[in-house]
């Protein structure tokens, strides 16, 4: 790792101390991350609890409604238990909380995201990593290079790839594909957002090119 940062003397040992605090430090947070992130409820888990919630006082009620006399006489007798509201009381704080559950559902319908990626707890790691490696790399810098379609990645950036992985596999971090984790949005850095529109705008291009070429055959 500190070859990775381009860091090989010993003046460098206070240094790499304080990195590797700091990539132990987000290493250790993933389990916590992904409890807090990835597990969270989601809006569409909200929204089908609220339902049944919404539901069940529905049925309930219906049912305290649809009483004859015989039934609901008798809960006037249970004034200990139910308090001077009786039957009446219950029945008004089952209509609030009704009225409640139901603007909770339809709130988190609007808020819906089926099928929104998870991975937040993994990306935020990532992201940590890459921050690191950016304020203490020290080794070689250079441009990238297109080989027609291709581009490949600068020594800085190579380096930065080798430095994630092999934090994310000391610390036995299951991920797939780090380059395409590197290219979501929710692992970049606020420096990257020109890169990735230049490669959407480049992307554009080549297609146009593809077009034109095929229109003209």
């Amino acid at each position: 790792m500190a070859q990775t940062l381009g860091m090989t003397t010993t003046e460098d040992d206070n240094v790499l101390h304080e990195i590797f605090l700091k990539v132990e430090s987000w290493l250790g947070s993933y389990p916590g991350a992904v409890q807090a992130l990835d597990n969270a409820p989601r809006p569409q888990d909200y929204v089908r609890v609220y339902a049944g919630i919404r539901k069940q006082t529905t049925e309930l009620l219906n049912n305290l409604h649809s009483l004859t006399e015989f039934y609901s006489e008798k809960y006037a007798l249970e004034k200990d238990t139910l308090g001077e509201g009786g039957i009446d009381a219950i029945e008004i704080t089952l209509a609030k909380l009704f009225a409640a559950t139901l603007a909770l559902e339809q709130r988190y319908e609007r808020e819906q995201d089926v099928g929104r990626p998870k991975g937040d707890a993994l990306c935020a790691v990532i992201k940590g990593l890459r921050k690191i490696f950016r304020k203490h790399y020290k080794g070689p810098f250079g441009a990238r290079k297109e080989r027609g379609a291709i581009t490949a990645l600068a020594e800085q950036e190579q380096r930065e790839l080798s430095f994630v992985e092999l934090a994310l596999k000391d610390a036995l971090i299951s991920f797939r594909n780090l380059p395409r984790l590197f290219r979501d949005p929710r692992c970049a850095l606020v420096e990257e957002r020109n890169l990735t529109i230049e490669r959407i705008v480049k992307n554009v291009r080549r297609a146009r090119q593809r077009q034109q070429k095929g229109s003209s055959k």
